[in-house]
């Protein structure tokens, strides 16, 4: 990944690969991942999420420059269990267009009480104010 020889590579650098994917949802879905080997984005170390994340927004306008999308989608998973199938850390920006026939196939599963969710909610907020993951 990120030799110079593959025709879907957009950009490498030292830090993050941008590729087009070969099997797109929609014209102009890329890949952006770090050139470091990361499992999955919760693993990227701070000190290369900046420049990662420069690059997909940076990215994401190019697109939308060039493709002319109404929008774009971000999709990422970390862990199988969320649908990741390569275990490398990636985000995929999928342009998007009112008539595109792209469609999300998510599905509302029951809920817990709701002071079982405000319950989960006051401990990620505790959790973040006391600067704790």
């Amino acid at each position: 990944v990120g030799n110079a020889a593959d025709p879907y590579l957009i950009h490498a650098d030292s830090d993050v690969i941008l590729l087009l994917c070969p099997q797109p949802v929609n014209v102009g879905h890329v890949f952006v991942a770090p050139r470091e080997h990361y499992v999955g984005f919760l693993a990227i170390p701070e000190a290369v999420q900046g420049r990662f994340w420069r690059a997909v927004t940076q990215i994401g306008r190019v697109l939308t420059r060039v493709t002319g999308a109404e929008g774009i989608n971000l999709h990422s998973a970390h862990g199988e269990v969320a649908g990741q199938a390569c275990e490398h850390a990636h985000v995929q920006l999928i342009p998007r267009w009112g008539e595109d026939k792209f469609h999300w196939n998510w599905r509302a599963v029951p809920l817990p009480p709701e002071h079982k969710i405000l319950e989960m909610c006051h401990d990620v907020r505790r959790r973040l104010e006391k600067g704790h993951e």
